[in-house]
């Protein structure tokens, strides 16, 4: 038999007496009560794994089990009707939600059975709500750590919540100032994501917003304050949950029509908030990641604009290089995640050059076997400056191979033809052509036909043949655009 905290309620003293005789000689915990206000008082105060109620002490009117469950969702509930009742009185019971349901006269065994019976469902009850309910978090938190990525993780956030309530809207909306702004949403029309604004502190959502409250709102049981704001006829029960993290309200996590129920209880609230708590607290870790990341970033750009600074031949080198890439990129209908990418790492695709020493970098003459071996390590050093930036990670082998040869004959790989990464083979194109129309120390810049005739020559060799026709498409375009002197 398990140890179990119960509580009795029964105004008969004989009655109260035999229960409490038999739990307390079996081991268990037992509290009595003789009215409906001192149970509820109870059930506020003190968690406990089952309820005994005297059907004597129940007005149909005013309590039933749904208010034992409200309190404490995991909660059992035994009730004893009085002697004589009818078969169809038990199932009628039954149906509405205690776990068991006994008619006096009562017997020692007949008590102890029940209960034992109810304690088990209990728990079995209670690991389901555990795991149900951290289940889903644990996800969130491996997803989070997996992917530093906060709009994925609002998106994953709004889908764990529909799974769990089995409801058909979530959105998540985020404080912004005054302004709460949808960022993830399922089940609400597309229009609404990223143009639907509210106003914290205005409507449901906005009421939890500025409290920091949960909202439950049921079709026919709503707060004057929230009426106005029912205007969809298809909504009967919605609840509003505030993301916070040691006070501070981040969002509000909206759910709307609980499946299999009409209506939201309390014991909803505080499982569903669960949820909401531990998606504040991914969120808070998200932004501050990001915050982080993108002060690294910024420190990054900052070394890239000081190599630019130390090299006057250098100087506005990595803007142009960007320029073309972006645009050879554009000619080749890459997808805008790639585009990002390029743009990314042509930026910075010389930042292993901080490393370099001057004599080397800044040498006006051509460079010794020696000296060019060491010139040779900037990608990789390059690839590693960027490495603690996260969203910054797949534009490392772009920044790693962008002097790889088509032939084969480039480094720091070695790699040949399609092995090359793309972005790598189109930043190539942007950064050869830069270099050839740019003043170096040793040589004067290209003329511009000259330049092209270079990289025409160089196609499939040295260069990617469809990323030069590409270059050259923008560069007869940017040819036709300029305007006429």
């Amino acid at each position: 038999m398990i140890e179990a905290k119960v509580l009795v309620a029964s105004a008969e003293p004989a009655l109260t007496k035999q229960i409490v005789s038999s739990l307390i000689e079996q081991g268990h915990v037992v509290s009595t009560t003789k009215s409906l206000p001192d149970l509820l008082g109870e059930l506020e105060r003190t968690r406990f794994d089952a309820v005994v109620v005297d059907d004597q002490v129940i007005d149909d009117d005013q309590f039933g089990i749904d208010d034992v469950f409200e309190k404490d969702p995991s909660i059992m509930g035994i009730l004893i009707l009085p002697e004589g009742s009818s078969d169809e009185r038990v199932v009628e019971n039954l149906r509405a939600g205690w776990t068991e349901v006994l008619v006096q006269p009562l017997s020692q065994a007949g008590v102890l059975s029940h209960l034992a019976q109810a304690l088990m469902r209990s728990l079995r009850i209670r690991e389901t709500i555990r795991l149900g309910t951290l289940a889903p978090l644990t996800a969130i938190s491996e997803d989070f750590l997996l992917r530093m990525d906060l709009d994925a993780l609002l998106d994953f956030i709004v889908k764990t919540a529909q799974s769990e309530a089995r409801c058909d809207r979530v959105s998540l909306m985020l404080v912004e100032g005054d302004q709460l702004r949808i960022r993830a949403a399922v089940g609400l029309p597309a229009e609404l994501l990223g143009n639907w604004q509210g106003k914290v502190g205005v409507g449901i959502a906005g009421y939890t917003a500025a409290t920091g409250e949960a909202v439950i709102i049921n079709r026919g049981e709503e707060a004057p304050r929230f009426v106005e704001h029912l205007k969809n006829d298809r909504i009967k029960s919605a609840v509003s949950l505030p993301m916070k993290v040691k006070g501070r309200v981040l969002g509000v996590l909206n759910i709307t029509n609980f499946a299999g129920s009409e209506r939201f209880f309390d014991s909803d609230v505080q499982l569903l908030s669960l949820l909401a708590g531990q998606a504040a607290v991914a969120i808070q870790n998200a932004n501050l990641y990001n915050s982080l990341q993108t002060s690294y970033l910024h420190t990054i750009v900052s070394l890239a604009n000081a190599l630019e600074a130390r090299d006057n031949y250098l100087s506005g080198h990595s803007t142009a290089v960007m320029k073309y890439a972006v645009k050879i990129a554009q000619k080749m209908k890459l997808p805008e995640k790639d585009i990002d990418d390029i743009r990314n790492a042509s930026t910075l695709h010389d930042i292993g050059k901080i490393g370099i020493r001057d004599a080397i970098l800044l040498k006006p003459g051509r460079l010794d076997d020696s000296e060019w071996v060491i010139v040779q390590q900037h990608p990789e050093m390059g690839s590693k400056i960027i490495a603690p930036v996260r969203h910054l990670s797949r534009c490392m082998p772009l920044i790693l191979h962008h002097h790889e040869r088509w032939d084969g004959n480039g480094y720091p790989a070695g790699l040949k033809g399609e092995e090359i990464p793309l972005g790598s083979r189109i930043i190539a194109v942007a950064d050869t052509f830069d270099a050839m129309t740019s003043t170096r120390p040793y040589r004067e810049a290209f003329e511009m036909q000259q330049a092209v005739t270079e990289i025409k020559r160089v196609a499939g060799k040295q260069l990617d043949p469809k990323a030069v026709d590409a270059f050259l498409e923008v560069l007869a375009e940017e040819e036709q655009d300029a305007p006429e002197i």
